[in-house]
């Protein structure tokens, strides 16, 4: 039997094991229709009746014509982070590269033998990171796939595993902030899924391709203020820099702080201070 601690929903094989809090990754099909000019309760006009309905003359015979659209396969999955597998999805999502294949299985008693589903031809969509004080760093993954099938898996993970927690975090950035409180740092590919002409059949449904759009970095920082320490509006045409440090992985880009003011308040005042990436973003 496969062991998966309470409150994990699911079991992600293939470039990476991966306990799953959360799971959404689906296909999705709407139905296309072809309205004809005479609705199907529209009375059929005929000799001195073309000006008006005349009952009892409802047409039986029109359909309704449809096809199925096209078919988009994706969704977010989310996850604690681990050392074992943190770096996986983080490459993915910095290089824009094509996953081969992907496994997901839902816990449902014994995993071996087990129902599960197989995404192929994926690309991640983003990656956001996040980890507050105290806590446990969390991921979340938006994925494109190109299709989806039913398989039965054959293998199962049932080893433990060591959480990354606050304390093997380390965040630095110039200029240098102090007392961090908690970081977030977000990649999006802005990905699209390309539909083509001239295949047949099923294959003409589903997407040609993934495309990747414009890379951008996006996060935010929030620590405790003192001493005065604030950030104000620059004219200095260098980027500023972040890097997050924790077992197995290291995110490190090139950014632009935003201006942000403190709020007053009776206890600590904390800061939240949001970054955009600028330049060659990873190059720092």
């Amino acid at each position: 039997m496969a062991n998966l601690a309470g409150g994990y929903m699911g079991l992600l094989t293939g470039p990476a094991n991966i306990r799953c809090t959360s799971f959404g990754v689906n296909s999705s099909q709407e139905v296309l229709f072809y309205n004809p000019v005479l609705g199907i309760n529209d009375a059929v006009p005929s000799g001195d009746s073309t000006k008006k309905e005349v009952p009892g003359t409802r047409t039986t015979n029109l359909k309704r014509i449809f096809r199925p659209s096209v078919i988009n396969v994706g969704g977010s999955f989310s996850y604690p982070a681990t050392e074992s597998g943190i770096e996986t999805f983080y490459d993915y999502a910095k290089n824009g590269g094509y996953i081969d294949e992907l496994n997901f299985q839902y816990y449902c008693g014994d995993l071996i033998g087990g129902n599960g589903i197989l995404f192929t031809d994926s690309r991640v969509n983003s990656f956001d990171f996040s980890i507050q004080a105290g806590e446990i760093a969390n991921i979340s993954v938006d994925i494109g796939c190109k299709k989806s099938e039913k398989v039965q898996l054959s293998t199962s993970y049932t080893d433990p595993e060591k959480l990354i927690t606050w304390d093997v975090i380390k965040v630095v950035t110039t200029p240098e902030i102090q007392h961090v409180k908690g970081v977030s740092f977000k990649i999006n590919n802005n990905l699209s899924p390309i539909y083509t002409a001239g295949v047949t059949g099923e294959e003409s449904l589903y997407p040609y391709d993934l495309r990747l759009g414009i890379q951008e970095v996006t996060g935010s920082i929030s620590f405790y203020l003192k001493q005065g320490q604030v950030f104000i509006p620059t004219t200095k045409s260098d980027p500023d820099t972040i890097e997050i440090t924790c077992p197995g992985l290291t995110m490190k880009a090139n950014i632009f702080f935003q201006t942000t003011q403190a709020e007053g308040a009776t206890g600590p005042v904390v800061c939240e201070l949001p970054f955009v990436g600028v330049g060659n973003i990873f190059d720092a």
